[in-house]
Formats: C-alpha cells, sequence, structure tokens
C-alpha cells in the first residue's frame, strides 16, 4: 500500500476571481478568503476546473469509455444506472432520481482527494476592477445601470500550492492518466481558473509538477506516515519526487488511446490561438476609477502591482469588446449589403432585421427592439408564464455574434488574456480637455477635465478559441486584419487621439487531435497541400501547427474560410 500525492505550482499569468456570490461597499464581487483573509482557491473550483476539462479529453483517449452519459444531448436527465465513464469512475458521480436502496445505484466517492489551496505569502494586494458594457449604436459606454460592474481579483503573480492526493488500488492507473492529459493542458497554458475566464482573468501556469509517494507496506513506513502531519513533503525511504510523471503518463495514454467512432458536442477537438504584439502609436488609457482618484486626474490607465514591479495592464474584457464592437460592424455592413438587394416586396429595413447575423447584447429586456438580445428573444418564445431552461436552447438558436462571443445565458469558447506592458514602457502624458461652446466658439463653462495617459504602451496579446468553426476563424481573421490596419481604436478617447493601435508579429496555432478535426476546423474534406507534415509538433494531446500571420492568411485563402463565413451568414435568420 502508498501514500501518493501530486504536487505542483499555479503561478498566476492574470488576475485570478473565485467569488464568494457576496458583495460590500467597495465592490459587487467578494474573492473568497479563509478565515485568517489568506486568498483562496477552494478544492471544489479546483476540482470542477479538472472534470471540466477531463470530460472534453477523455472521449478522445479512451473511446467509448470516456464519454459520460450524463451529458449526451438524448440521454435520459434521470436513468436508472449510474454512468460508467472513465470521469465518473474515477471522480465520483451521483444520478439525481437514482434508487439508492440497491448496491447497483448507489453512488460512490472520487478517488481522487482535491485540496483548497491557500494562496502563499507576498506582499501584493487585491484590486477592484470596473467594467462597464458598450453601447452599440453610439460606441461609447452604456448609461443603464446594469451595463456597470465591478469586482475584486487576486494580482498576477500570485503563488498557490496544488496538492492532488490519489487512492491505491487497482484501478488507479485510468485516474493517473487521466490526470495526466488534464495536467499536461494546464502546463501548456490552456487551463483557467474561476470566473471572467474568456474575458482576460483566471489564466494560469503551472510548474514543478511532481508525484510524491510513500510505501506503507512495512510496519516503519507505516507509522512514519501516521507520524507525519504532512507526509507530502517527503518520504522516510529518501525517494525522490518523480518530476517525469506526466511524460511518463502521456506515452503510455498515447499507445493505448482509441477514440470514439462518434464524438459528443462537449468533446475536444482542436482549438485556435493567436499571439501577437499590441503597439499603440499614441497615448492609452483603460480607465481605471482607483488610479484615476490617486493620480489627480479624471480619466487615468490600469496599473497594476506585480513582483516584477508596477505593469501597465489592457485587461482582456477591454480588447473583448473592442473585437466583439469591430465584428459586429463587419458582419452588419455584410448584412446590409444584402438588404440592399432584398426582393422588391420586402422593405430594406425588414428584411436587415430579420437576417441580421449581430443582436445587441444590452437590450435584454426589450424583444420589440429594433436588435433585441438573443436572451430577450428567447424569453419572449418561452412565453411569460413558461420556465425558461438555457441548457435546452441549441446554440444555433443565437445569433452568430452570441455564438462566437457569448451572452447572458450562452458561455463563449473564445478566451482573451489580460496583457502587461514591458516595465520600462510605462511613460505617462497627462493632457488637458475643454468643451466648446456651440454659440459662442469659446470654452464651455464647467466643462473641463483632463487625462493622463501610457504614451506608446507595447502588449503581450494572446487570444485562443476551443473548437473552432471555419467561419469562426474567418470572422476572427477579418477583425485582426482590420486591428493591424490601424481601423480600431482601443480604450478612453478614440475620437480625441487616444487608442490609436496595431499589431505586428503574429503567431498563429491550430491545434487538432487528428487530421479528421484539422479539416473540420479548415471546412475541407482533406488537407491542403500547403500543410507540412514536417512543421507538426505535439503539444499534449494536440498536434499543432504554427505560423506567422502571412501564412496564416494563405491558408485561409486556399480554404476559402471567408466564403464559408459568408454562406453562414446568408442563412442567419432571427426570430
Amino acid at each position: 500500500m502508498k501514500y501518493r500525492a501530486i504536487l505542483a505550482d499555479i503561478v498566476l499569468r492574470t488576475a485570478l476571481h473565485v467569488g464568494t456570490g457576496e458583495e460590500d461597499e467597495s465592490t459587487d464581487a467578494l474573492c473568497r478568503r479563509d478565515s485568517e483573509g489568506r486568498w483562496l482557491i477552494p478544492g471544489t473550483a479546483l476540482g470542477g476546473a479538472i472534470r471540466s476539462l477531463a470530460t472534453r479529453l477523455a472521449p478522445r483517449m479512451f473511446g467509448v469509455e470516456g464519454v459520460c452519459r450524463g451529458l449526451l444531448e438524448d440521454a435520459d436527465k434521470k436513468p436508472s444506472d449510474p454512468c460508467n465513464c472513465v470521469v465518473c469512475k474515477d471522480l465520483g458521480f451521483r444520478y439525481l432520481g437514482a434508487d439508492e436502496s440497491t448496491d447497483k445505484n448507489r453512488p460512490w466517492t472520487s478517488r481522487l482527494w482535491i485540496y483548497d489551496s491557500v494562496a502563499l505569502p507576498n506582499d501584493l494586494h487585491t484590486r477592484i476592477r470596473d467594467g462597464v458594457g458598450i453601447d452599440r449604436t453610439t460606441g461609447a459606454a452604456a448609461r443603464r445601470g446594469a451595463a456597470k460592474f465591478d469586482l475584486e481579483v487576486v494580482p498576477a503573480g500570485t503563488r498557490f500550492p496544488l496538492r492532488l492526493e490519489l487512492t491505491d488500488d487497482d484501478e488507479t492507473t485510468l485516474l493517473e492518466q487521466l490526470l495526466a492529459i488534464v495536467l499536461s493542458e494546464w502546463v501548456r497554458g490552456r487551463g483557467v481558473l474561476g470566473g471572467r475566464s474568456a474575458r482576460g482573468a483566471g489564466a494560469f501556469d503551472l510548474r514543478n509538477v511532481r508525484l510524491v509517494s510513500r510505501d506503507m507496506s512495512s510496519d516503519v513506513g507505516l507509522l512514519g506516515f501516521l507520524s507525519s502531519d504532512q507526509p507530502w513533503k517527503g518520504s522516510d525511504d529518501g525517494m525522490p519526487a518523480d518530476t517525469r510523471w506526466i511524460i511518463r503518463q502521456m506515452r503510455e495514454v498515447r499507445r493505448s488511446s482509441s477514440t470514439a467512432s462518434e464524438l459528443p458536442s462537449h468533446a475536444a477537438r482542436s482549438f485556435f490561438a493567436v499571439g501577437f504584439r499590441l503597439e499603440f502609436d499614441g497615448p492609452m488609457v483603460i480607465n481605471d476609477g482607483a488610479a484615476a482618484s490617486l493620480s489627480g486626474f479624471e480619466f487615468a490607465p490600469r496599473i497594476e502591482q506585480l513582483e516584477q514591479g508596477s505593469r501597465l495592464v489592457l485587461p482582456g474584457s477591454s480588447l473583448r469588446g473592442v473585437l466583439r464592437s469591430q465584428a459586429e460592424r463587419i458582419a452588419r455592413t455584410v448584412a446590409s449589403f444584402r438588404a440592399r438587394d432584398a426582393p422588391p416586396e420586402k422593405e430594406r429595413r425588414t428584411h436587415f432585421l430579420e437576417h441580421c447575423p449581430a443582436c445587441d447584447p444590452l437590450q435584454n429586456d426589450e424583444p420589440d427592439g429594433a436588435l433585441a438580445s438573443c436572451a430577450s428573444l428567447l424569453k419572449k418564445q418561452a412565453g411569460i408564464n413558461d420556465a425558461f431552461d438555457p441548457l435546452d436552447v441549441s446554440a444555433e438558436s443565437y445569433c452568430p455574434a452570441c455564438q462566437l462571443f457569448g451572452s447572458s445565458f450562452f458561455g463563449s469558447r473564445l478566451r482573451i488574456e489580460d496583457s502587461f506592458a514591458a516595465r520600462e514602457q510605462s511613460v505617462m502624458h497627462g493632457q488637458d480637455f475643454l468643451a466648446i461652446d456651440r454659440f459662442t466658439g469659446g470654452g464651455l463653462e464647467h466643462a473641463k477635465f483632463d487625462a493622463i495617459g501610457a504614451w506608446k504602451p507595447t502588449f503581450e496579446a494572446r487570444l485562443l478559441l476551443d473548437n473552432p468553426q471555419p467561419w469562426e476563424i474567418a470572422w476572427i481573421t477579418l477583425v485582426l486584419r482590420d486591428l493591424r490596419d490601424g481601423l480600431v481604436r482601443v480604450g478612453f478617447g478614440g475620437a480625441k487621439g487616444f487608442g490609436r493601435v496595431g499589431f505586428r508579429d503574429a503567431r498563429i496555432q491550430l491545434g487538432y487531435v487528428d487530421d479528421k478535426d484539422l479539416c473540420s476546423s479548415l471546412g475541407v474534406a482533406k488537407l491542403p497541400e500547403l500543410i507540412d507534415d514536417a512543421a507538426r509538433r505535439r503539444s499534449g494531446l494536440f498536434h499543432v501547427l504554427g505560423g506567422d500571420w502571412d501564412q496564416w492568411v494563405h491558408v485561409v485563402d486556399v480554404c476559402d474560410l471567408v466564403g464559408q463565413w459568408r454562406e453562414m451568414l446568408a442563412g442567419v435568420q432571427r426570430t
């Protein structure tokens, strides 16, 4: 018998928010803390992230045994028999409504213990982040109260120790392989924790992964284990921690893997990632209320204290809002051209509203509005007296913009991380503004304000899209093209000379499990000749193709991804 524990360090790459569901006078959403006031990631939050990723990856490695019955679209919500998939057998499961009076239907517990993770001491402090919705008509901050919010976040660079303990029985082999699959994705930076993960928060690096074991088969070993308060910190026989555990397990997984013949919709297939250098050509301000009050200016950029010192921050939520706004503008332009060529018997305005591919997310309570949100339309269809369950609505019921960027009822598969500027580039310049009286031509009384902006900062930005469709890749490419050409402004004062930005050194990655997944992501029947086998490399479960921006644009042209995107827009029907 052995005691075994997997240890690692979670180092936040961006800010983290694991909420309590409570608020106080300083923020709308507080971070989780323990009884001593230390930042805490509960074992439930870690377990949820592990299980969610394991459920997506297991069908690709364990075949039919890895497909969870509880997530199949045609499965009974309350079956009489428990699920027998690899994930449920190893991480525990209990079907609601099952008859627990018999041993056959009795739930079982997890073979994995996941412990709370308390942040290691540092000199960093939590920050309050402000957020605001963008009005689709004016492009400015929405004035509706529901569009303004804030939350408390743990700063990037904070370190959390991870500890997982495994049972020692004959069926632990599959559990080890399952954990190795999940942790290998975390090691490569493709995992997230906590809330607001699609808007920049929760990205982390997993470091120093190791397996610690203690032999308890002898009297000496058992007594040594029982007398130790922290058995995971060492072994009596002097055995060093196994730092190559993931490598060995992944070799075994690849050797014995068997993909299911029909993959469920939640299974992992591919990912599309873009990393690029954002360069501002002038001042930049992502307004932060706390920074503004301390600086004495009415508008000031967000600066966070990291272990390396103070760094200028471009929140993923800000960049995400800009990219979504530009994506919607592009799609609506195409829809307006189609409306211009509509049949004579139909008004152009009516045709546009019926086939517009992007709703207004802020019109949540206006189902009769011109661009009512998908959420409000779905509520209206369900009826006032009917219970509305978002889980019963297919993804195709939402507009393409909500399918890609998400809505209040539909999560997004697109993640855009927070970006940090180089420390030596945080040079600030102040600027005064004065509104002009339209009648006298002079300065307008009480219309004086000022702002301080970072001068020509540079950020390393990164976005990742899980299980992309060809039209989604094409849409993102079109938006990034406009960003590269300087057609998009980021942050405060876009009409006042602020926020001019472009990018360079774009690096594209397309990850896939097998060639069928790659063909599906590119919308082709077979791989184009431009895909070079020598350019592929292995990253966890995925094969990865990489290239620069020009190479990727060539792939987009050859596969006609933009044509597939236009064809998708032509079939949009808002109801």
